[in-house]
């Protein structure tokens, strides 16, 4: 008998083979939500690691941004002591600052 055909009592009755399948139907669909929720944990993990990724990368960029200012700063400086080595008659150690800038650069 089609399933229009029935009564809405008989539809709501399941016989042994509709059982099984609503066993079945029910064994997927927890199955789906397993897999749902590991791939929502796998999602918070990624996310986890990408902030932290993230961080490591400004961090970085800070490091690389504080080296090119010390070095600047540091070349100034030399530059400075070899003018004023020169002015008071200091040759030497004016050819050493200029020995230590090269080697800084």
């Amino acid at each position: 008998m089609p399933e229009k055909d029935r009564p809405f009592e008989q539809m709501l009755e399941l016989n042994d083979d509709e059982a099984l399948s609503a066993e079945h139907l029910d064994s997927q669909v927890q199955k789906a939500q397993d897999q749902l929720l590991q791939l929502k944990r796998q999602q918070e993990q990624i996310e986890k690691q990408k902030r932290e990724l993230e961080e490591l990368s400004r961090r970085q960029e800070e490091l690389e941004h504080g080296r090119a200012e010390m070095s600047d700063k540091l070349t100034r400086a030399l530059v400075v002591l070899e003018r004023e080595a020169y002015k008071i008659g200091w040759s030497k150690f004016a050819e050493l600052g200029k020995v230590l800038r090269n080697i800084w650069n």
